[in-house]
């Protein structure tokens, strides 16, 4: 049992894209609350609980692009709906949901050694792991934009410069797009 094990009967979505959703929902949600002039009850706890659903969704993942997004959107968020003096709170707040997470959610400390062990291996060589594989793609990707700057290699261009180094997919949008 892997980290993607909650998408094995959702053959329709992956988890990066699943994940993706997920946080937009988050933080969609916890964007709409009116923080100055109150919402009634029951939509404030909808939009609360939309945030939490959509945090766990994407935790629940294991996709460590995702849980990089999550603290990086949550000092943007905070930095531009709330003034200084709330940010402090904000941030011991989110403080604590990290810790309870990693406490609460198994597969948080699961990818974390996963993610460790892997940057072990690739330091040292090793590029046969998750992490070494993106690196050799992202590696072909950069290559191939090298070679074709202007419009580069085309949808069916991309897996052939991936298949001459018996590579899969690029896993990243904006690379993949790009080349």
């Amino acid at each position: 049992h892997g980290p993607h094990d909650v998408f094995s009967g959702t053959y329709f979505v992956d988890a990066p894209m699943w994940g993706g959703a997920m946080l937009t929902l988050a933080f969609l949600s916890v964007s709409t609350i009116n923080w100055t002039r109150k919402d009634p009850p029951a939509v404030f706890s909808l939009k609360l609980a939309s945030f939490f659903v959509g945090i766990y969704g994407a935790v629940k993942t294991g996709e460590r692009g995702i849980w990089i997004a999550i603290p990086i959107l949550v000092i943007l968020w905070a930095h531009y709906r709330f003034p200084l003096k709330y940010r402090a709170a904000i941030g011991a707040i989110a403080i604590i949901v990290a810790v309870a997470g990693y406490w609460i959610i198994p597969t948080i400390p699961q990818r974390i050694v996963v993610t460790q062990i892997q940057i072990e291996q690739t330091l040292s060589g090793d590029f046969n792991s998750s992490m070494g594989l993106r690196l050799q793609i992202w590696n072909a990707a950069v290559k191939a934009l090298r070679e074709h700057p202007i419009a580069g290699v085309g949808p069916e261009g991309a897996p052939n410069e991936l298949q001459e180094l018996g590579l899969g997919q690029i896993h990243n949008e904006i690379l993949a797009n790009t080349v």
